[in-house]
């Protein structure tokens, strides 16, 4: 054992340059294979950054540690073998928190909300493999982290006790934490009955806005003038609020303005074909001009046209708006609304002159 002991420095130093040497083969050889696999799509390619930037790292630390295990198991080498069974441990629960990381990223790449145009199924998957990742890294190192310590001789006494003191504690933590569970459990119902998905337009406390950010226990709403609502998570199971894209994306918007009783509706409705149909906003589904309320003074017109989602939606309003104003007072300003004062008068009595008329002659008598 002496003999052992004694060339330990030069078995691990010849274990380090072979470990060295295996990690930078397998490094070349993964990283071709998935080279070669990336030129498929651009997925894959983006896949392939995040893989050799954030996945690698933690591959390459788990593969040494493991073969300097092996080593000092095979030589019987116990105090370098219990520190690089810790070490192992340690670094294979890193491993495999980057593992559910990466193939969360890899979902997300596939399934992007923000290129794609009815994106109802992609905001549903990326909102179930954002909740799913966060809880499983939880679990990953909680578990990782209790058998990296059981291998710890001075560890398993305090685990013990603290196995021992679970049931007590679990009742104090439980009346401590209500809130905090009740969230927890919220977020669970959100993430797979999905009341809401990640860039859902909502409606909350009167605020219009985004779904921003889905955690565990909070959800952050992006408000159209960039404010951000934090909000607890059950927020959206305790109480109503409004969701514009819970079915579909698409939107049927109104537009509202007030005209006087002079305008030529069928031809503002034909220029408004041209106004609509040339718009890039404009889907192409529907649209639609009424005269919707009237009253002693002028007529109110309705406008309805579809777009694809929201945003488009209040620019496609906004642009219409403009083009038919635009419209109404180059060709027909008299529509525009006014507000007349006629008075009777007798035609024969206004020729004739009157006590205040107002000739020169009566001005200087």
């Amino acid at each position: 054992m002496e003999n052992v002991l004694g060339e330990a420095p030069t078995h691990l130093l010849i274990v380090s340059l072979s470990a060295l040497f295996v990690i930078l083969v397998l490094r070349y050889v993964i990283l071709r294979v998935i080279y070669f696999i990336s030129k498929s799509s651009e997925v894959n390619k983006l896949s392939f950054e995040a893989l050799r930037k954030h996945y690698f790292p933690s591959l390459y630390v788990f593969l040494g540690l493991f073969i300097y295990d092996i080593t000092a198991f095979a030589f019987e080498l116990e105090v370098y073998e219990n520190l690089f069974n810790t070490a192992v441990l340690i670094s294979f629960t890193w491993l495999m928190a980057k593992t559910v990381k990466f193939i969360s990223m890899v979902i997300y790449r596939k399934y992007d909300y923000q290129i794609a145009g009815d994106n109802i199924k992609e905001r549903k998957i990326h909102t179930q493999a954002l909740f799913l990742e966060k809880i499983l890294v939880v679990v990953v190192w909680v578990l990782g982290l209790a058998f990296a310590l059981l291998t710890i001789d001075q560890v398993k006494g305090v685990g013990t006790k603290l196995l021992a003191s679970a049931g007590i504690l679990s009742v104090v933590v439980g009346f401590a934490a209500q809130k905090g569970i009740a969230n927890l459990i919220a977020g669970f119902q959100i993430a797979f009955t999905q009341p809401i998905r990640i860039d859902d337009v909502v409606v909350v406390e009167g605020e219009w806005g985004r779904i921003e950010e889905i955690t565990l226990t909070y959800v952050v709403v992006k408000t159209w003038d960039w404010r951000r609502l934090v909000l607890p998570v059950t927020y959206f199971t305790q109480k109503p609020f409004q969701n514009w894209t819970r079915s579909s994306s698409d939107r049927l918007g109104n537009i509202t303005f007030w005209a006087d009783y002079s305008l030529d509706v069928p031809k503002l409705r034909a220029a408004l074909d041209d106004i609509i149909r040339d718009s890039e906003l404009f889907n192409g589904e529907f649209w639609n001009l009424q005269v919707v309320d009237a009253n002693e003074r002028a007529m109110q017109l309705r406008i309805l046209v579809t777009s694809e989602t929201s945003q488009i939606d209040w620019d496609l309003r906004c642009e219409i708006r403009e083009k038919v104003l635009q419209y109404i007072r180059q060709t027909q300003p008299d529509a525009l609304p006014t507000i007349r004062l006629e008075s009777p008068r007798d035609d024969n009595q206004s020729l004739e002159k009157g006590p205040f008329d107002h000739s020169p002659q009566n001005l200087h008598s």
